[in-house]
């Protein structure tokens, strides 16, 4: 057995408490009130019911020509 870990090995661990574990719906609920996008939902309803049109694009001017250099000797 590694030796690295005969520390832990018989290590007691903490025991359920008598109350038992929360179930999960009641545990769930705790954080429904919790948005971590604040408004996101209602900016989505917004944006389906209320759709704009999208902005004509503007065009973009032509990059510059590049000059060819003196290849170093």
């Amino acid at each position: 057995m590694n030796e690295k870990h005969q520390d832990i090995i018989n290590t007691r661990w903490p025991q359920p408490s008598p109350r038992g574990r929360m179930p999960l719906e009641i545990r769930a609920k705790i954080f429904m009130p919790f948005s971590a996008l604040k408004g996101l939902t209602q900016a989505l309803h917004h944006r389906i019911h209320f759709p704009e049109p999208l902005p004509r694009p503007i065009p973009l001017p032509a990059p510059p020509r590049c000059r060819p250099t003196a290849s170093p000797r």
